[in-house]
């Protein structure tokens, strides 16, 4: 996850998100989407992050990229889900402990990185893992739209740290249409 000032024009930086974060999601969608329309269902999941929603200075591209893959998903589900029965799911997660950050190459935000990460709690893969079993599982009616997991303070405990994520995994209030299929 590259970060830096739109101003610093990392355009190589910008490139490499666009083709691993969009084009990545339109091919492997392309790649998958005639077999399920084939077979008339499916459940596309697809990542996105709580990027897609807010942007966050130093992020601009990064946040253009995952809102493009929400918007995406969005488009998918309309289209496809009614006519194909197939689901479509976007995950949505906050901050996950992954290699993404080792990626920034300007040092203050490098350094904001870790100051943020030693001021909260990061979601584990594991967790985004457990969200796409638990959205998978649920039955066709119970389907929201996007899953988005929130971030979580070191303030608070371990065990607070827990409940909130479990309680990320249950559906929102307000989202009681389904996902489309």
């Amino acid at each position: 996850m590259p970060a830096s000032d739109v101003e610093s024009l990392k355009t190589a930086e910008w490139e490499r998100m666009v083709d691993v974060n969009v084009k990545g999601v339109f091919n492997s969608t392309a790649a998958i989407l005639p077999a399920m329309i084939a077979n008339k269902h499916g459940h596309i999941f697809i990542m996105s992050s709580i990027a897609g929603r807010k942007v966050v200075k130093g992020l601009s591209v990064y946040c253009a990229t995952k809102h493009a893959v929400a918007a995406f998903a969005d488009g998918l589900r309309m289209e496809v889900a009614p006519k194909h029965n197939i689901r479509v799911t976007c995950i949505q997660p906050g901050a996950v402990d992954t290699e993404l950050y080792d990626h920034i190459t300007d040092a203050g935000y490098r350094q904001q990185m870790r100051d943020l990460a030693a001021s909260m709690v990061f979601l584990q893969p594991k967790d985004i893992g457990e969200a796409i079993v638990f959205a998978r599982k649920r039955p066709r009616m119970s389907m929201w739209p996007s899953c988005s997991s929130c971030r979580l303070s070191k303030a608070g405990n371990r065990e607070r740290a827990r409940r909130a994520r479990a309680l990320a995994h249950r559906r929102p209030s307000g989202f009681a249409k389904r996902d489309g299929g």
